[in-house]
């Protein structure tokens, strides 16, 4: 049975102060080979890994790595790495914006190796077959303070068997949308993704206009939908 390779985007979400991983995935795109995947991969993690502190990932050390937390400091120390003296998230969070400008991208690396559960995107083999380009709206909820984005993903609208069709039809309901929306709205613009979405950081709220013309903040999307051999 032949075989694709498709890159998803796990579903992280912001929780107070941090981030912690969610049910559920993105499918961005489907590869002939695992090594193409794998590639497609690697640069999408290493975007998001170059600016977001990854003790923020979790809420507890076991959603970080399954190293207990006195080996991962064994970890960092062999690539000459001194860890923080508290034994705590918070200080593993300060130690990590407080050694940004002292380390080498080898100690960088080493540090993100052994966060084992700090993963962004992952690849999964599936039969080959037929895919369609579903175009979905964000569904972007008010929480008394700001708008963000359900933590559900979104709601199908239409389906398409291009996406060059899909892309269209996105483009014509955002701006669509958008004619709806005007600056009394408060977007939470934290997304994890590429240039498509606002770069993952300090949440950060914006007015509309803002949002959508600086930011890229989408109301809509295009995935790509597995629908099985044979289809």
């Amino acid at each position: 049975m032949n075989s694709r390779f498709v890159v998803r985007r796990l579903n992280w979400r912001p929780a107070g102060e941090h981030f912690i991983r969610l049910p559920g995935e993105v499918r961005l795109g489907a590869f002939d080979t695992f090594d193409a995947a794998n590639a497609d991969r690697h640069t999408r993690e290493a975007e998001v890994r170059g600016r977001v502190n990854p003790f923020k990932c979790g809420t507890a050390w076991h959603a970080l790595t399954v190293m207990p937390e006195p080996v991962f400091r064994d970890w960092v120390r062999d690539v000459g790495l001194e860890p923080p003296p508290a034994n705590t998230l918070a200080g593993w969070l300060a130690w990590w914006d407080g050694t940004q400008h002292a380390r080498t991208a080898e100690q960088t690396e080493r540090v993100w190796d052994g966060l084992t559960r700090v993963q962004f995107f992952d690849v999964l083999e599936r039969p080959a077959g037929e895919v369609a380009f579903a175009v979905v709206r964000v569904m972007w909820e008010y929480n008394d303070a700001w708008y963000e984005p359900s933590a559900e993903g979104g709601r199908t609208v239409k389906a398409f068997r291009s996406r060059e069709r899909a892309e269209a039809e996105r483009e014509r309901l955002e701006a669509e949308a958008r004619r709806q929306w005007d600056n009394r709205h408060w977007l939470q613009a934290v997304r994890w993704e590429l240039a498509d979405w606002p770069s993952l950081g300090d949440r950060v709220g914006t007015d509309s206009e803002k949002a959508f013309d600086r930011l890229g903040v989408r109301l809509y999307e295009v995935i790509e939908v597995d629908l099985g051999e044979g289809t």
